[in-house]
């Protein structure tokens, strides 16, 4: 007698539904992309679609007679899967973020199915630490496969924030020379585009440096500027600032000359774990 396997297709297409708007919503905060709730639910849904018409496919081949040779089947069934995943992959990025331009359609599609790689692997490993040796037999039900699927998204997606945050870093990490009378030093800067502090009097924009950097150079002063601001939890503060001769920033192009700066000097250092010591005014690298 031919073995009889009961497919609920309710369960599975509200598990494929729930499953791509993870993915959607993932890839939305990996490449930035704008998109609401409503969007990315009526791309989840165009993606179930996908799925459904694939189980269509799978039925009538099946009552075709084709499907009787278990290679014949196997063969179709990697077709379909193909198909359909990178079908639903460009029609699900097309409705979720709205029209896109080819190279950029091209790339959400990628990402998406990258991201429905990842979304697998972490599934299964939960499956691997939660049922051990039991993995390849255990019988999961669709709340199991819904609550490892959210897990493995909320893992997802504080992976995709960590490197993201981390790659915006590194990118407005730059290379400096301090210059002052005659002394110069060579340290490390992070281009604070949040960095909106300027001098009342002159207008000038006003850099942030650790003072235990600026003693190294700097040994005596002849004026001082005390620049007002406020921060989060510091409603009222007063910062020393002097004139520096010069600041040069390495950039990839050209190097960027600031003269005459002003440098506000800060008893705590500007990067808690060390990985700068100047704060580059918002407007530094705007000529970039």
């Amino acid at each position: 007698m031919p073995m009889t396997v009961k497919f609920y297709v309710d369960q599975w297409l509200f598990i494929n539904f729930v499953m791509d708007y993870f993915l959607l919503a993932l890839v939305k905060g990996l490449l930035g992309l704008q998109a609401k709730r409503g969007r990315l639910s009526l791309g989840a849904l165009s993606g179930t679609a996908v799925s459904g018409a694939g189980i269509v496919a799978v039925m009538s081949f099946s009552r075709t007679g084709q499907g009787n040779s278990p290679l014949n089947f196997m063969v179709f069934l990697v077709v379909l899967r193909a198909v359909c995943a990178l079908g639903g992959s460009f029609v699900m990025a097309r409705v979720a973020y709205g029209p896109l331009k080819r190279p950029g359609l091209f790339k959400t599609a990628g990402a998406l199915f990258l991201a429905a790689v990842l979304m697998g692997g972490l599934i299964y490993g939960l499956i691997s630490m939660i049922f051990l040796e039991k993995a390849f037999t255990v019988a999961l039900t669709a709340g199991s496969l819904l609550c490892l699927g959210g897990g493995a998204y909320f893992l997802a997606r504080g992976t995709v924030r960590f490197l993201t945050e981390n790659r915006e870093k590194r990118q407005k990490l730059r290379k400096v020379r301090l210059s002052y009378r005659g002394k110069e030093c060579g340290l490390t800067a992070l281009w604070d585009t949040g960095n909106q502090l300027f001098d009342p009097i002159s207008g000038q924009p006003v850099h942030i440096l650790d003072s235990q950097v600026c003693r190294t150079i700097v040994e005596t002063v002849q004026a001082v500027r005390y620049i007002p601001y406020q921060t989060i939890g510091v409603s009222e503060g007063i910062l020393p600032a002097i004139f520096f001769d010069a600041i040069e920033i390495e950039t990839e192009e050209e190097a960027i000359l600031l003269k005459k700066p002003l440098v506000a000097l800060s008893s705590r250092p500007v990067s808690p774990k060390g990985e700068y010591q100047l704060l580059l005014h918002g407007s530094a690298l705007k000529g970039e």
